[in-house]
């Protein structure tokens, strides 16, 4: 066992930060992001082939990524979650007040610059070309931006809702395929 924790102190903890942003990426607070790194190091700690391990760096992120992911799955509502509503099970009105009001506040911790490229997308339905066009920007720059935006406007609904699935089910109307 001496040997083992030897290896793991060499090989595994000095990339501790590592693990915990990958985690924290995936998960839905620092606390549960936490306890996957520390589950991860518990398996790896406690397998029997750890002297084969090449890489234990590339294993111990692989291993918080599956833990992440099963909590995920563990959480997900069932698909029926994601049909769209017909009128009979349209949402009430105080509930889609409240989904608006998260979408707005997530919308405004948007920069202006990047808020603007976001809009003509998605409200108004404009290419990316014709948004560079509009904005006198390269179509590059104007892609850039608008995924840029996108990041930041997932990020802010994920922060918002503290729920990585409810953020999902937010902000799947929208995230659309690019055209351009």
């Amino acid at each position: 066992m001496g040997r083992q924790l030897c290896w793991f102190h060499d090989y595994v903890s000095p990339h501790q930060a590592e693990y915990m942003s990958l985690a924290r990426r995936l998960s839905d607070s620092t606390g549960a992001a936490r306890r996957i790194v520390s589950q991860a190091e518990f398996e790896l700690i406690s397998c029997d082939h750890w002297e084969y391990i090449t890489d234990p760096r590339r294993n111990m992120l692989r291993l918080v990524f599956d833990i992440a992911v099963q909590k995920v799955r563990r959480l997900q509502p069932s698909i029926n979650a994601y049909i769209a509503p017909t009128p009979v099970d349209a949402p009430q009105r105080s509930e889609r007040r409240a989904d608006n009001d998260i979408l707005l506040s997530a919308l405004d911790r948007v920069p202006s610059l990047y808020r603007r490229v976001f809009l003509m997308r998605r409200v108004k339905g404009l290419t990316t070309s014709e948004i560079a066009k509009h904005l006198k920007l390269s179509p590059a720059k104007a892609m850039q931006r608008l995924v840029t935006a996108t990041v930041m406007f997932c990020n802010a609904v994920d922060e918002e809702t503290c729920v990585p699935a409810r953020a999902c089910a937010l902000t799947d109307g929208y995230l659309r395929c690019d055209d351009a």
